[in-house]
C-alpha cells in the first residue's frame, strides 16, 4: 500500500513538473511572439506555483531549474519590455520634444501596442521600473525647463491620426514670443506643469488611474520641490500686508486639478506640498506678529523697571547659587560677576529680534552683537586649541613610529632607531609645554597635557 502510495505522489508531482515546463515553454514563445499580456500572466501564475522567493531546503532538484528558466523567462520579457518603452516613448532634446508613438514593431513583430506594453509590465509588477526613466527625462526635458529658467515657455501638444487610430502624440515646449524674459509669474508655471500632467495623462498613461498615480509617485515629489525652492520661495514676502497678494499666487497651484487626474493622492496630506507650504508661511507670519506684540509690552515694561537688586539665592555657607541666568561667566578673568535681571531680559529680546528682523539696522546689529561676541570667541579658541592638540598628537605618532614597535631593541640598529624615536618624543612634549604653559588656564593646559600624554602611552603600549 506505501509503495503504491508514494508512486502515486510521484506521478502527481511529474505531472506538476511537466505542467510548469510546458507553461514556462509557451511563456518562452509568447515573448518571442509578442503575445505579452499572455506571457506575464503565465509569469504571475507560475511565480505562485514555483513559491518564487519562498525556497524551502527539502524539495525536489527539478524545482530549482525551473525557478532558473522562469528566472530567465522573466529576464527576458523585462529586457524586451524596457526596449519596447524606449522605442515607444522618445525624447528628441535636440527639438525640445518628446514623441509618443503607439504602434510598434521589435525583432520583426509588427503591431505590438504601447498600451499592451504598459499593461503587461503592470502584471508583471515592473511598472515603477519601466516607467522611471520617462518620468526622470520628463522632468529633465520639460518640467525643469518650465520652472526653472527665466523664459518664459509655451507647451504645444500635437496628435497625429493614421489609419489604425492615432499613430503619434508630440508634446514640444518653446519660448513664447507674448512674453518677456524675468517676467515668469505663477500662473504661467502652474499652466506649463499642469498642460505636460495632462499630456501624461492622456497620451502616456492612456488615462489609466493605477498607471497616472504610479506616474505621479515617481515625479511629484520632485516637481513640487522644483516650484518651491525656484518660485514660491523666491516670492514669499517680507512683509505680513504682502501675504495676501502671496495666498492668491498660491491658488494658482492647482493641486486640486493634479487630483482630478488622480496624479496625487486625495487622501494623502504628504502630498499636499504646496499647500502646506502656504499653510507654514500663515504660521510664520502668525507667530512672528505674536513676537512682535509680546516684545512690544516686555519692553515696555523693562523701561519702567530696573531689577538691580540681586535675586540670586544664597547658600547656607556664605555662596550663591551658580545656576541663575544672572550669574555671567567672564570669558577673560577668573571671577564672575552679578547683572541686571532687566539687562538681561533685554539682551534676551534683541536676541529674538536679531532671528526674524532680518531689515533690523545694520548699525544697531554691530553694537548689539559684540556684547555678545565673548562665547563666539571661546568656542573659537576651543577649535583651534583642538586642531592643536590632535597636530602634536600626529607628530608624536610620526615620531613613535620610527621605532617600529621598540622590537629587538638588543640590536645596535633597533636600539638606535627606538633611541631617536624617544629622544623625539621628548622634544617634542617640551616645546609644546614651553609654548602652552604661559598661555594657557592651568586647568586648560592640564587637560591639554593629559590628552597628549595619553595618546603617547596608549601608542607606545600597542
Amino acid at each position: 500500500m506505501k509503495e503504491a502510495k508514494m508512486k502515486r505522489e510521484l506521478l502527481e508531482l511529474v505531472k506538476v513538473i511537466l505542467e510548469f515546463s510546458e507553461r514556462l515553454k509557451g511563456a518562452k514563445e509568447a515573448v518571442k511572439n509578442g503575445r505579452l499580456i499572455f506571457a506575464a500572466e503565465e509569469l504571475r501564475a507560475l511565480k505562485k506555483g514555483l513559491r518564487i522567493g519562498d525556497e524551502e531546503e527539502k524539495e525536489p532538484v527539478v524545482y530549482g531549474l525551473l525557478r532558473k528558466e522562469w528566472l530567465d523567462c522573466l529576464e527576458e520579457i523585462q529586457d524586451k519590455l524596457m526596449r519596447l518603452m524606449e522605442h515607444g516613448v522618445r525624447f528628441e532634446p535636440k527639438f525640445n520634444r518628446v514623441r509618443v508613438l503607439y504602434h510598434l514593431s521589435i525583432e520583426g513583430i509588427p503591431a505590438i501596442q504601447l498600451h499592451t506594453v504598459l499593461e503587461a509590465k503592470e502584471v508583471v509588477g515592473i511598472l515603477d521600473h519601466g516607467l522611471a526613466k520617462v518620468a526622470d527625462q520628463i522632468i529633465k526635458f520639460f518640467i525643469a525647463p518650465v520652472v526653472k529658467y527665466g523664459s518664459p515657455v509655451s507647451v504645444g501638444e500635437e496628435v497625429n491620426i493614421g489609419l489604425r487610430g492615432t499613430s503619434e502624440a508630440n508634446l514640444k515646449i518653446e519660448p513664447s514670443p507674448d512674453a518677456e524674459i524675468g517676467n515668469v509669474d505663477g500662473e504661467t508655471i502652474y499652466s506649463g506643469v499642469i498642460h505636460i500632467v495632462k499630456f501624461i495623462h492622456k497620451c502616456i498613461s492612456f488615462q489609466n488611474g493605477s498607471w497616472v498615480r504610479c506616474f505621479g509617485k515617481l515625479t511629484w515629489p520632485r516637481i513640487s520641490e522644483l516650484i518651491i525652492s525656484h518660485f514660491l520661495s523666491k516670492v514669499v514676502p517680507e512683509d505680513a500686508s504682502k501675504l495676501t497678494d502671496f495666498l492668491k499666487i498660491i491658488e494658482c497651484t492647482s493641486e486640486s486639478a493634479l487630483r482630478e487626474m488622480m496624479f496625487i493622492s486625495a487622501s494623502d496630506c504628504g502630498e499636499k506640498r504646496l499647500t502646506n507650504f502656504a499653510e507654514n508661511v500663515e504660521v510664520y507670519f502668525a507667530s512672528r506678529k505674536k513676537t512682535e506684540i509680546l516684545g512690544y509690552w516686555q519692553k515696555r515694561e523693562i523701561i519702567f523697571y530696573s531689577g538691580y537688586t540681586s535675586n540670586i539665592p544664597v547658600l547656607k555657607n556664605g555662596g550663591k547659587a551658580a545656576n541663575s541666568t544672572e550669574l555671567v561667566d567672564l570669558v577673560f578673568l577668573s571671577e564672575r560677576c552679578v547683572v541686571s535681571k532687566a539687562a538681561s531680559r533685554l539682551m534676551q529680546l534683541v536676541h529674538q529680534t536679531l532671528k526674524y528682523r532680518a531689515d533690523f539696522p545694520s548699525s544697531i546689529k554691530e553694537h548689539v552683537m559684540f556684547v555678545d561676541m565673548a562665547p563666539s570667541f571661546l568656542l573659537m579658541a576651543e577649535e583651534i586649541l583642538e586642531r592643536q592638540i590632535q597636530q602634536v598628537i600626529y607628530n608624536l605618532n610620526e615620531a613613535i613610529g620610527g621605532a617600529d614597535g621598540f622590537q629587538n631593541t638588543h640590536q645596535m640598529k633597533q636600539f638606535e632607531c627606538a633611541k631617536f624615536s624617544i629622544d623625539q618624543v621628548v622634544f617634542i612634549l617640551e616645546k609644546v609645554r614651553i609654548i602652552w604653559e604661559p598661555l594657557l588656564l592651568p586647568l586648560t593646559y592640564k587637560c591639554s597635557m593629559c590628552a597628549v600624554l595619553e595618546a603617547v602611552f596608549s601608542k607606545i603600549a600597542r
